[in-house]
């Protein structure tokens, strides 16, 4: 049964309303907030990022993540396109802890909440041919990768990808 939360909530409130939620939501510090879909290309490129991930971080400590697990950043609970812990993690757990890069692919529709209340302080994206540095997860991906099976992207006809930076 859906239960409305009333009034500020915290953190652990949420997430024992979350559990028994149908959808996905997020946390803004106060309130629950409803996830939409994406799109198939938004899909695609959180794909290619985590496989890129992937292939890098064989062999290391660090494990990357998607779409489906979340993360606490300042009192939200956020649901991130791909993000990298280090530390041990609790496997059966929802919430991951500690993590050191958090990846956010930048939609038109959500580009406001996507830079501004999830991620605050977003650098600017690279521009096609560069490659995004990790040093504390020891990786670099070429932004080439991440957006491998596409296209060249054009602002008149894309939806899901970062603006030229």
């Amino acid at each position: 049964m859906n239960i409305a939360l009333h009034g500020p909530t915290t953190v652990a409130e949420f997430l024992a309303w979350e559990e028994r939620q149908p959808l996905r939501y997020e946390f803004d510090g106060t309130r629950p907030l409803a996830i939409a879909g994406g799109t198939l290309r938004h899909n695609r490129i959180c794909r290619n990022i985590n496989g890129a991930l992937d292939g890098r971080l064989r062999g290391s400590t660090c494990q990357a993540f998607g779409t489906d697990v979340k993360i606490i950043a300042n009192n939200h609970i956020r649901y991130p396109d791909a993000f990298v812990t280090c530390s041990p993690q609790n496997e059966i757990g929802t919430v991951a802890e500690a993590p050191v890069v958090v990846f956010e692919v930048i939609n038109n529709s959500t580009e406001s909440i996507d830079r501004v209340d999830e991620l605050p302080g977003y650098l600017a994206v690279p521009r096609e041919g560069e490659t995004i540095d990790l040093p504390a997860i020891l990786v670099e991906i070429a932004i080439d990768d991440l957006y491998e099976g596409f296209e060249t992207l054009t602002p008149q006809d894309e939806t899901d990808h970062p603006p030229p930076g």
